[in-house]
């Protein structure tokens, strides 16, 4: 049979189409035996049927219609239909071989071949792989009904009612969840008119129109509140209208009746709470958590401040600090343990002037927002007081210590005279080497007197004036030791003294924890009078981070009732008279303010008691 024969009307373009086509030819003479099979055509089924009968190449290749389990029986195939004369058809199959065990797809045509005389000499069938396509469209379907199933949990679980409705203002459709939100039964709202249901009593209706006008105009999204009269009273809604078309929007509306009568109750909470805290006498702001800026303040905090004609609602609470990071302590504290109750804190007012108060705050929900309400008591004047107390307290410390320290000066006086009197010989008799080494020797005796002379000038200062640095606390304690020896040794009492070794650095004010040391020192002396054998021991240790500072004496001890109270201000044992029952108090103010603690131990009276200090080092400050 010629080219010419299958119905090509020239060999070139045959070859042509035969050659360059990515879809499989075949051709099959009237008996059903496959005659010619192109490259594409056995790179798709990956086996060459040329010479085969049909029902071979049937036998060979596994066919099921799409979306059918039974096989395909050789009558169903395109050739098998061209064969008999069929019109030209079409026909998508999976197809399975020992080729291809996975499976693959096709779309196959089928076209009869005549003679001149018309008679059916043959069939010419065209086979296009689908494969990549029909699982690129498996997959999208496969998306598209896990979207849909999706769409359909996800709009099973909105509570709102949803609408469509005409450019014309007509309702077309809805659905319904919450049968009581709806104005009419569904059967009259259908084919209705928004007016037939909505007026104009509390602006409804307008409110409605001009929604459905600017969606359809502008294309966007438009939000509206309405309120709409029921039986049982009013109700609030809240709709979102958005355009489907320029025909018609649909709109989500939703019952906000609960969050509404929530917010007027939180506003008549707002408004009692702002009229007792302006009644209230002490300073009273509420601020942000999570920046610090104020959200309310009442007017006694404006008069606190010195402000007029400024709103504080806005700025930063840290501007009041005198030291910025103490909102931090106060947030963590906050956190923690949800209030914070008198805390001493230093303050600044914008006009510069720094005060003293007792800072309390606890959390609170104010207008939905994480917040914090703080009062505080101003106690400059009492703080003033207090210092000069201490400052009295320390002064007459040194007048009991002047004793010891004259010894102290004394004995050093002594040798500057005696190391004069040779100077002056060394110098007449020209020996060299005796005159500078009594130079060297009125040297350091100078150097001693004076460092005697500075520590007492340091002690005596007020602390307050003394900047925060880091100090190695065994040094801190090598000065508290320079002047408390003589004194000690003067009264009988044995001292003993562990400082250990290596630096023990900390941050603080030198000048209180000198003079919380002092205290304990001086207690514990007063403490041991009536023994028998007096002894104080004075202790330094490290321990997971902190140091730890221990004063330990075998006096009269305190007894166990007395313990809870031996830190509060103006407590003593001591007999009337004989101190101002503060030291105690001061020295844990001022551990506590360097973020230390301090305890006490005793077994009873006359088993004497250990005082112990804990300080956090440098290496594990925050």
């Amino acid at each position: 049979m010629a080219k010419k024969d299958y119905g090509f009307s020239t060999d070139l373009l045959w070859e042509t189409l035969w050659e360059s086509t990515d879809d499989g030819l075949v051709i099959v003479d009237k008996d059903g035996i496959i005659n010619e099979v192109n490259e594409a055509s056995i790179k798709i089924h990956c086996i060459n049927f040329k010479g085969m009968h049909i029902s071979e190449y049937a036998k060979a290749i596994e066919r099921f219609s799409v979306g059918k389990n039974t096989p395909a029986a050789v009558a169903e195939l395109m050739i098998s239909r061209a064969l008999v004369g069929e019109k030209t058809q079409k026909k998508r199959w999976f197809l399975r071989s020992a080729a291809r065990p996975e499976g693959y797809y096709s779309d196959t045509t089928g076209h009869t071949i005549r003679n001149e005389k018309g008679e059916i000499t043959g069939a010419f069938v065209i086979i296009r792989d689908v494969t990549d396509f029909v699982r690129q469209e498996q997959k999208a379907q496969q998306n598209y009904k896990e979207l849909l199933r999706e769409s359909e949990v996800l709009w099973e679980a909105i509570p709102d009612l949803v609408f469509r409705i005409s450019k014309d203002e007509v309702y077309l459709d809805f659905r319904i969840p919450q049968h009581e939100d709806l104005i009419a039964s569904q059967k009259k709202l259908i084919g209705s008119r928004l007016e037939d249901h909505l007026n104009d009593d509390y602006g409804a209706l307008t409110k409605w129109r001009k929604a459905i006008h600017q969606a359809l105009e502008s294309g966007k999204l438009q939000t509206t509140e309405y309120v709409l009269e029921f039986p049982e009273g009013l109700r609030y809604f809240e709709a979102r209208i958005v355009p489907n078309g320029t025909e018609e929007v649909v709109s989500i509306v939703r019952n906000v009746s609960t969050q509404k009568e929530s917010q007027k109750l939180i506003q008549e909470s707002e408004s009692r709470f702002r009229s007792i805290a302006e009644a209230i006498s002490n300073p009273v702001l509420i601020s942000r958590l999570s920046d610090g800026n104020i959200l309310y303040a009442n007017q006694r905090l404006y008069d606190a401040l010195k402000l007029k004609n400024v709103d504080l609602v806005g700025k930063p609470t840290t501007d009041y600090y005198a030291h910025p990071k103490e909102r931090l302590k106060v947030i963590a504290e906050l956190r923690k343990q949800g209030h914070v109750y008198d805390w001493e804190m230093e303050l600044v007012r914008p006009n510069g002037e720094h005060f003293w108060v007792l800072f309390s705050a606890s959390t609170l929900n104010y207008s939905g927002e994480a917040a914090l309400i703080a009062t505080y008591v101003d106690i400059t004047e009492r703080r003033i007081a207090q210092a000069q107390l201490i400052q009295a307290s320390k002064m007459a410390t040194l007048g009991e210590m002047s004793a010891g320290v004259a010894h102290e000066i004394n004995t050093p006086l002594a040798t500057i005279r005696l190391s004069s009197h040779n100077v002056q010989q060394a110098w007449e008799t020209k020996n060299y080497t005796e005159l500078k080494k009594n130079l060297d020797l009125i040297d350091d005796e100078v150097n001693r007197t004076s460092t005697i002379i500075r520590q007492m000038l340091n002690f005596s200062r007020n602390a307050e004036q003394d900047k925060w640095e880091i100090m190695d606390l065994r040094r801190v304690m090598e000065q508290i030791f320079l002047m408390l020896k003589r004194q000690l040794e003067a009264a009988g009492i044995e001292i003993g003294i562990q400082l250990g070794r290596g630096k023990l650095p900390v941050y603080g004010n030198t000048t209180q924890l000198q003079q919380v040391f002092y205290n304990l020192a001086s207690n514990a002396k007063d403490a041991v009078k009536g023994s028998s054998t007096r002894k104080i021991e004075f202790r330094i240790k490290r321990r997971k981070g902190k140091a730890i500072f221990e004063i330990e004496d075998n006096g009269e001890g305190i007894a166990p009732k007395f313990l809870p109270n031996i830190f509060e201000p103006f407590f003593s044992t001591k007999p009337l008279g004989k101190g101002t029952g503060l030291g105690l108090s001061i020295s844990k103010k001022i551990i506590l303010t360097h973020d230390g603690s301090i305890e006490c131990k005793s077994k009873g009276s006359g088993q004497g008691a250990l005082f112990r200090v804990f300080l956090p080092l440098k290496d594990n400050r925050v």
